[in-house]
């Protein structure tokens, strides 16, 4: 009888799985977007429309007229994430984006 030669994807016949996902990652379906939570930030903000708007409630005149509250949302999925705790825009923004992440 002839000799096999096994290849990466084979071991002398039987047929290996494909590797799973590490733990915490999330595999979508097919044809459903992935999740914001398993996209890396740089592409989760490319995939994203960011809009800033004012804050609400107490706080004077400052929060009343400047612009720092920040709303994201994931356009492929349509989660959006909202943060206006801080008086500062780029405070605000990584606060929205780790919230659209959980």
């Amino acid at each position: 009888p002839a000799s096999r030669l096994c290849g990466p994807a084979r071991l002398c016949g039987s047929v290996v799985p494909p590797p799973l996902a590490p733990a915490g990652v999330m595999i979508p379906a097919i044809g459903e977007p992935p999740h914001p939570a398993g996209v890396d930030p740089e592409a989760l903000l490319r995939s994203c429309e960011v809009s800033h708007t004012r804050g609400s409630g107490p706080g004077g005149q400052h929060r009343n007229k400047v612009s720092t509250a920040v709303v994201l949302k994931h356009t492929p999925t349509g989660i959006s994430a909202s943060a206006s705790e801080s008086r500062s825009q780029q405070q605000n923004h990584r606060a929205a984006l780790r919230r659209l992440r959980l």
